[in-house]
């Protein structure tokens, strides 16, 4: 029922105290978040 939203919340806090390591980051963020949410969508209701 979770679908591992806290992992992404964690995540996204972290990237707002370091901003230079979230401009790199972000496109994986943002490839990695499609796959999860893909893999997520089997599991939960």
């Amino acid at each position: 029922m979770k679908c591992g939203r806290k992992r992404r919340r964690r995540r996204r806090h972290a990237c707002k105290r370091k901003k230079r390591a979230c401009k790199q980051r972000s496109s994986t963020i943002v490839r990695a978040h499609l796959v999860h949410r893909r893999r997520a969508a089997r599991r939960c209701p």
